[in-house]
């Protein structure tokens, strides 16, 4: 089987717009929170909601009537003093595209490193809460069902497991992209809500997990980010190669 390995280095939207319509099965992502992290470019409240809605506005548009999403935010995110709701942004946003929310998944985070942040010690003053969980929105474009039959590659175990709403996994750690997730969360979703020979896209891909995971489970996959220097580490790394020894793997490099 021949699949397809596409980077697009451009902005979200540009390198969405570059898409056919109909043309993805699945997209798995974790979009920038914007909050405030120091690997993030900071952006007004209104640049950042803009971004999320037209975001979702693309995302509708490329995915098939049977398409599927599972987009990876924090419940909320900010410090002491700010807290923004992440997750409500992004749940508006989804549904203000016409696409439609099925459920949720809890991304329990068994070693998140977030344990000293007490606030108030031992006192009602000022708690604050110590985020060790990240959530899922799953959904999909027209209907949930799948219109054709195709090969899976989920096993039995794997199915029973991870149909359970919470999911325990530890954070990933990467010298290369401070807020990368572990493969086995991409793999989780793509097992779970596609078939072998789908195509999957990243709009917010990083550091390439992604599209390394995708790869690996045999779905042709579509990964986007901006950051030039992110496009180049994916091409060099196991995530992106420009050969494979059976050629069953394409890659393809954009610039937009």
């Amino acid at each position: 089987m021949m699949i397809t390995s596409k980077l697009i280095c451009a902005d979200v939207i540009d390198g969405l717009r570059s898409l056919e319509d109909n043309s993805i099965d699945l997209i798995v992502t974790s979009p920038p929170y914007n909050v405030g992290k120091e690997y993030e470019t900071d952006v007004s409240k209104e640049d950042y909601l803009l971004m999320a809605n037209n975001s979702c506005r693309e995302f509708k548009r490329v995915l098939k009537p049977d398409g599927r999403f599972a987009i990876n935010v924090p419940f909320t995110m900010g410090s002491h003093s700010i807290t923004r709701p992440v997750m409500y942004e992004w749940e508006n946003a989804i549904i203000d595209a016409g696409l439609t929310i099925r459920d949720y998944v809890v991304w329990n985070q068994s070693n998140s490193g977030n344990d000293t942040a007490w606030g108030s010690w031992k006192s009602a003053s000022c708690p604050w809460l110590r985020h060790q969980a990240e959530v899922l929105i799953v959904g999909y474009n027209e209907q949930w069902k799948k219109l054709h039959k195709g090969e899976s590659s989920i096993s039995p175990r794997d199915f029973m497991q991870w149909t359970i709403d919470v999911w325990t996994m530890p954070c990933a750690r990467s010298k290369f992209h401070p807020a990368v997730y572990p493969e086995e969360l991409p793999k989780r979703c793509i097992e779970l809500f596609s078939y072998v020979g789908d195509t999957v896209c990243d709009p917010f891909v990083g550091s390439g997990t992604t599209m390394k995971v995708a790869r690996d489970l045999k779905r042709n996959v579509v990964g986007i980010d901006r950051d030039r220097g992110y496009c180049d580490k994916i091409r060099q790394s196991n995530a992106f190669n420009q050969t494979t020894i059976d050629g069953s793997v394409e890659y393809v490099y954009e610039v937009l």
